[in-house]
């Protein structure tokens, strides 16, 4: 018994099991139950399929139709069709190869019904063998106007970090003689990612604004006095965790030696310098005069109250 493949591949997990959601060809690798199919399916069936298929069921048709009339004819009597002679080789295939040449339409002259009952089963013959070449040039014609995407993709592709977070890169190219424009993709992706704990630049903590010492960019409202901004620049520190809960709540911040400073609520980090709030984003400082919003972007937002 084969193994029932329970995701269809939008899972989490990567597993030999797991099949593909979109086919390499672009179709949904969806299948419908209790849908009511009709003459619309059955010719998106046929233009969808392979060229081997599509020729191998129009030929396995054709024979099937003109055996069915070749039956037919013989039931009511060889003797009807002019031109059928034992000494001409077989009656079968004699008779088989008159209902191709009506099938087609093409008549050598050769082979014709006579009598009323022949004559109306080849009229009938001649109706259905038009109209299915009919309807087989329409399936052509359906086929050869498909829009169809001839793109080449790389082997290989780069997975690597980007600003704030991470890019997915490759290359892809159109192998058609045609410009591409205004060109749109979404792609899917599913990779395992290992929980492993990245390890602190203690080289290089701080990310912020060069241009100043502690690489802690300060954000205030109004102009502040040299003594002020000298003691904000002190705070040479960078946010690197908040853990709130209502047992217990602090702060990590990480120095510029790669240190790192733990600091609970209401707890000072330096004198004058006690935490007093905290987001999921910031952490909330009270100097004697001011507050200071500090966050994971190296800010620091100086407010008179909060």
């Amino acid at each position: 018994m084969a193994n029932e493949i329970k995701d269809p591949g939008i899972g989490t997990k990567i597993d030999e099991k797991v099949r593909r959601m979109i086919n390499a060809d672009g179709s949904y690798n969806v299948i419908k139950k209790g849908s009511t199919k009709g003459i619309r399916d059955i010719f998106k069936y046929l233009v969808e399929i392979s060229w081997t298929w599509f020729f191998t069921i129009l030929f396995v048709g054709y024979i099937i139709f003109n055996l069915i009339f070749t039956v037919i004819y013989l039931y009511f009597g060889s003797e009807n069709i002019a031109g059928v002679s034992p000494e001409n080789g077989p009656i079968f295939f004699q008779t088989f190869f008159f209902s191709i040449q009506t099938f087609t339409t093409v008549g050598y002259g050769t082979l014709a019904p006579h009598g009323i009952a022949t004559q109306i089963v080849a009229a009938i013959e001649a109706f259905v063998g038009f109209m299915s070449f009919s309807l087989a040039t329409g399936l052509l014609y359906g086929r050869f106007s498909r829009p169809r995407s001839k793109l080449k993709f790389a082997d290989n592709f780069v997975f690597s970090k980007y600003e704030d977070g991470y890019s997915f890169k490759f290359k892809l190219t159109n192998l058609r003689d045609v410009v591409l424009q205004d060109v749109e993709a979404k792609i899917i992706t599913m990779f395992n990612k290992e929980n492993k704990e990245e390890a602190l630049p203690l080289n290089d903590p701080f990310v912020g604004d060069s241009s100043f010492s502690g690489g802690v960019k300060v954000i205030t409202e109004g102009a502040s006095s040299l003594s002020e901004q000298k003691k904000i620049d002190l705070y040479t520190y960078k946010l690197v965790g908040i853990i709130k809960s209502k047992s217990n709540s602090f702060v990590s911040l990480i120095n510029q030696d790669g240190e790192v400073v733990t600091v609970g609520i209401y707890e000072e980090l330096n004198d004058g310098v006690k935490l007093v709030d905290m987001t999921t984003k910031e952490a909330i400082f009270q100097t004697e005069e001011k507050y200071l919003i500090m966050d994971f972007k190296n800010q620091i937002k100086e407010r008179s109250e909060y």
